[in-house]
């Protein structure tokens, strides 16, 4: 490992810049995802960038130096698991609160105002940032669209 003292960090946007006593510098930046600054992160990258001397050859040394793809594995089975539950308790909280999307009982105004509030509430109380996670043909970006439709057919059925 190199053996090199900070002579300054530079914060500037998105970007940390590292000016090394032996008259080098390191340069990192956020990546798109990030949405926190956080300066010791930023430093913690460039240092290890300085010693490792590429991107490239720290991802080679995680990669064969660690478990991160074990790691990943089981995050992302318990990702799984996780979504799997929130499908199940969504279908059975929908059940309970929207029996007529299962029954196909006539939808009322009062139904098709109680689904959509449903639907918003269950969306900010419980998915909390998974919006892009559909949870299927009761997802909140569903409720909604089938209410509309069991709606449309009544009103159509009506007119005939």
């Amino acid at each position: 490992m190199k053996n090199v003292d900070v002579k300054k960090i530079i914060f500037n946007g998105p970007k940390t810049i590292v000016l090394w006593t032996d008259g080098t510098k390191t340069i990192v930046s956020m990546s798109k995802d990030e949405t926190n600054f956080d300066p010791e992160a930023a430093f913690c990258a460039a240092y290890t960038k300085k010693m490792f001397g590429t991107n490239s050859k720290i991802k080679r040394v995680i990669k064969e130096k660690s478990n991160i793809e074990q790691h990943q594995r089981i995050v992302e089975e318990k990702l799984k698991e996780e979504l799997a539950k929130i499908s199940q308790d969504y279908d059975k909280f929908m059940r309970e609160l929207c029996p007529w999307l299962y029954t196909g009982e006539k939808l009322t105004e009062v139904d098709s105002a109680c689904a959509n509030a449903i639907s918003d509430f269950y969306k900010k109380e419980f998915i909390k940032g998974k919006d892009d996670e559909c949870l299927g043909k009761l997802c909140p970006c569903h409720v909604t669209e089938e209410a509309a439709k069991i709606q449309d057919k009544e009103k159509n059925n009506g007119n005939t």
